[in-house]
């Protein structure tokens, strides 16, 4: 669930407007995006260009039942 942290640490709500403050989310199926790309690094790793792909998440809380779909 790292793609949900702020890069300051600070953790957001991933619930969309819910005021509840006891949920508890599960993740379930993934879909990705086919594209095709070859990744590409400098001599220090760092990626030289960005996935095209998109994966989408069906996200759900056990406790208010809510749905939703989280694309990143």
């Amino acid at each position: 669930m790292k793609q949900f942290l702020i890069e300051v640490g600070k953790a957001q709500p991933i619930t969309p407007d819910c005021d509840r403050t006891d949920c508890v989310v599960q993740q379930g199926m993934s879909m990705t995006t086919a594209l095709g790309w070859i990744p590409t690094f400098d001599k220090y790793g760092n990626p030289l260009n960005k996935d095209p792909n998109t994966t989408t998440t069906h996200m759900s809380c056990l406790v208010c039942g809510k749905t939703w779909l989280s694309k990143r």
